[in-house]
């Protein structure tokens, strides 16, 4: 049914469609009102002799979900779905409804698929070999924070070495009989 077909009681369905989707089912509580798209001029206003051809209609409803009332207006007349923008999906068709949630959730699946995670992995991989042609001084960086980096990690190890050194000549001078001072 379209929105212009619309009576009092009809059911729609708005799903607003955003970071976190939800739908909302109201009833109409009076009937559509049809008016013209944009105002008509009035005569003595600027170009209120030139009037465009057939001008385009309209329908503003009021819907009731729970306890609010909530106006949607300008909504086509011979449609029974309408994206209105800023994530808003109104219709009064649940099957048209059950098939924009359907295609909004499929375009979030198909956002987080593995291949298309890994295709935007190697466009930033490569975006940024890119970065290091174009702007040597990136190079110079990344060639020093890994040259810090292996630094860290050889010191480590040296810590690690005389750590086990003190132990291991602590363990041969027991051995041998010689006092030895526990630090």
């Amino acid at each position: 049914m379209a929105f212009q077909n619309l009576r009092t009681g009809s059911t729609v369905y708005i799903f607003h469609k955003d970071n976190s989707p939800k739908l909302e089912i109201g009833q109409v509580i009076a009937e559509p009102k049809i008016r013209q798209k944009y105002p008509i001029p009035t005569p003595g206003q600027p170009y209120a002799g030139f009037m465009p051809q057939q001008q385009e209609q309209v329908v503003d409803l009021s819907i009731k979900i729970g306890d609010k009332v909530q106006p949607i207006e300008g909504l086509t007349p011979s449609t029974d779905i309408q994206d209105c923008g800023n994530g808003l999906f109104v219709s009064c068709n649940r099957d048209a409804v059950n098939a924009e949630v359907a295609a909004y959730m499929h375009n979030s699946e198909v956002a987080i698929a593995d291949d298309v995670i890994n295709a935007h992995r190697q466009i930033i991989e490569s975006c940024k070999n890119i970065m290091v042609v174009l702007n040597p001084e990136i190079a110079e960086r990344q060639r020093l924070e890994k040259e810090n980096s292996e630094l860290k990690t050889q010191l480590k190890e040296l810590y690690k070495s005389q750590s086990e050194m003190k132990g291991m000549m602590a363990s041969l001078l027991e051995q041998l009989g010689s006092p030895v001072k526990k630090s």
